[in-house]
């Protein structure tokens, strides 16, 4: 083959250059649909990654719901206790001074009878 024959009216140059043109036009077309099936399978994949973050968001907003509901509870029962506490310390308070005050007025009383000769004439009450 000469080089001459890929000019002006050579049918063989003709079927040449369409053969080098339909070899680059379906390399090119096998590279365009490569590339496009590569980005529809990006967006699947796109898609799906989305669909499955978006359940699991819904199952954690759940378990946050959830969560919270106990933490609140907890919080309400931890003031009932405090409030609690507080009203058992304040009683408490209130019988350790009328436990000081027995006890003072039986002091007093012993000194009373201390005094009366109580213990002198009834010797079994010692």
């Amino acid at each position: 083959m000469d080089p001459s024959d890929l000019g002006g009216g050579n049918p063989t140059g003709w079927f040449t250059a369409g053969g080098i043109g339909l070899a680059w036009g379906l390399t090119w077309l096998r590279k365009f649909y490569s590339s496009t099936n590569a980005s529809v399978a990006n967006d699947r994949a796109e898609k799906d990654m989305l669909e499955r973050l978006t359940e699991e968001n819904k199952d954690l907003r759940t378990t946050l719901e959830t969560v919270t509901k106990e933490r609140n509870e907890m919080y309400r029962t931890v003031g009932e206790l405090t409030g609690t506490m507080k009203a058992m310390k304040s009683q408490l308070d209130l019988q350790e001074a009328q436990i000081s005050q027995l006890t003072s007025e039986v002091s007093q009383l012993r000194q009373a009878l201390q005094r009366t000769g109580y213990e002198r004439r009834n010797p079994e009450a010692s």
